[in-house]
């Protein structure tokens, strides 16, 4: 019989981050430390309830921190360091800057801890991954708006940190895909970090220097529904349809009102779910893929309805 999972949350003495413990306590198998890019967001929250479930169904104990910002990424490296010093049996890692996280692959190595990147992969060391296919993403949005443009027009994007791998391949695929449409145009790749108030000025400035802008696509849906709102707030003539990035419930609800017109899902629950199991499996011993990709659709007003419902019953079932 399942043992219920024990929950204790922590505050962390590393320049006052957060940390979150799940466990079967001393009977665990192994220990797994997380390290993720942040809990402020309903995408994080969902992968902290998938650790935590595939936690309990494992028995393993999985120690979750995070810095207070997904760009505190001198924040986040000394969390990773304290969390090497405890010696968990693996580390799941979604680093805040994909670009200079060399050192602490060296770290990890040198302990004989093995290193799995989630959510977001490193750009050293060749690393497994489990999370969504980033270029993949890209490319579902460019098509839908592209498509909803009628193949002209002008686009443009609205991107999260520019180092993290999961943001810049979601760009990367978004420009590859619009550049084989002849008459369609990206008037350019605006920054607001994944945070809601940025996404708010960005979509401010975009629509200042491109009024006649068709689409815009929010690398994540904190960002999408941020520029929602300055569209809803700035009156504008020109309303340009908005896909983001995400499932979760509020920018669900944003798509079946029509709010967004396309939500391109990367369920963050089944990241940290899988994550956990590929780590077990891991330690077992047994064979595993380098990659492990979590399904992503594009999601629109018309198909919603169905994925809301599943999620609502998958909550329903939660203990």
């Amino acid at each position: 019989m399942k043992r219920l999972i024990g929950i204790l949350l922590l505050l962390s003495m590393l320049s006052g981050c957060a940390g979150t413990e799940y466990g079967a306590a001393q009977s665990a198998d192994f220990t797994i430390g997380v390290v993720v890019k942040g809990m402020d967001s309903p995408h994080w929250l969902d992968v902290r309830s998938g650790l935590s479930d595939a936690a309990r169904e494992n028995n393993v104990n999985v120690l979750v921190l995070y810095p207070a910002k997904e760009d505190e990424a001198d924040e986040q490296a000394h969390m990773f360091r304290d969390l090497v010093a405890r010696a968990p049996d693996a580390i799941l890692f979604a680093p805040c800057d994909s670009e200079n996280c060399g050192e602490l692959i060296d770290l990890a190595a040198s302990a004989d801890i093995p290193l799995i990147t989630i959510d977001t992969a490193a750009n050293e060391g060749n690393l497994p991954y489990v999370g969504a296919d980033n270029l993949t993403i890209g490319r579902m949005a460019a098509t839908r708006l592209a498509g909803q443009a009628k193949q002209s027009g002008k686009l443009a994007v609205i991107a999260g940190v520019e180092t993290q791998s999961s943001h810049a391949d979601r760009v990367e695929g978004f420009r590859l895909t619009a550049e084989g449409y002849p008459d369609v145009t990206v008037a350019g790749v605006y920054r607001a970090d994944s945070d809601f108030q940025r996404a708010m000025d960005c979509m401010e400035q975009i629509m200042r220097e491109h009024p006649d802008v068709e689409g815009v696509f929010c690398t994540s849906a904190v960002m999408a529904l941020g520029a929602a709102e300055q569209l809803r707030a700035g009156g504008y003539t020109n309303k340009p349809r908005i896909v983001g990035v995400d499932t979760q419930d509020d920018a669900l609800a944003a798509l079946r009102t029509g709010v967004l017109d396309g939500l391109v899902t990367q369920d963050g629950y089944e990241c940290g779910y899988k994550a956990v199991g590929y780590a077990v499996s891991m330690l077992r011993g047994e064979s595993i893929a380098d990659r492990v990709y979590i399904d992503t659709t594009l999601q629109t007003q018309g198909t919603v309805d169905e994925l809301i419902e599943a999620r609502a019953a998958r909550k329903g079932g939660q203990t």
